[in-house]
């Protein structure tokens, strides 16, 4: 079974006026985390605010020579394929995927099989919070000290979901 994690950085929150600026796709085949990977920086037609750059570490003149959202789209939605999609705050990622796909007049992005961490975690520990770092803690999650995954929080939290989720699996027979 082909599952792929997603995980994006934003301009801001509202998917209505704000703009994806990097996303990153981890292939997990058959409960085993692949080495395929999908990753790009995109450069969003506004400028990022003071708080956004400090936010992510992502800052305009670093995304002033990345693709627009135009140019990654394809690859994204290729990688993605039909395999299920895994995030943690799946609506969020989709809301923002297919507010990108309308700007491009591109039909929306429909998921059929999809698994989100937040929605799973909520309904086994209410009070644990949402949060990727308390959930990581918990379940002892780490970055293997050998990666470094550059500018932003996306790959490492797109590896820290794919970790969660296989645990997940593995504790709860998912």
């Amino acid at each position: 079974m082909r599952e792929v994690v997603i995980d994006s950085e934003w301009s801001g929150f509202d998917h209505n006026k704000d703009y994806i600026i990097e996303v990153c796709c981890l292939e997990i085949v058959d409960r085993q985390l692949s080495q395929k990977k999908f990753h790009s920086y995109v450069k969003p037609p506004v400028s990022l605010s003071n708080e956004v750059s400090e936010n992510t570490g992502i800052g305009n003149k670093f995304l002033s020579d990345k693709p627009p959202f135009a140019e990654i789209v394809d690859p994204l939605l290729a990688f993605i394929g039909d395999g299920r999609l895994i995030s943690h705050g799946i609506s969020l990622e989709l809301d923002f995927l297919n507010a990108e796909l309308k700007r491009l007049a591109k039909p929306p992005f429909l998921v059929s099989d999809m698994f989100d961490t937040v929605t799973f975690l909520r309904e086994k520990f209410p009070d644990l919070p949402a949060s990727l770092d308390p959930v990581s803690e918990r379940y002892e999650l780490t970055m293997p000290s050998d990666q470094d995954p550059g500018p932003g929080y996306c790959e490492s939290d797109a590896w820290l979901t794919a970790q969660l989720y296989l645990k997940l699996c593995e504790d709860f027979g998912l």
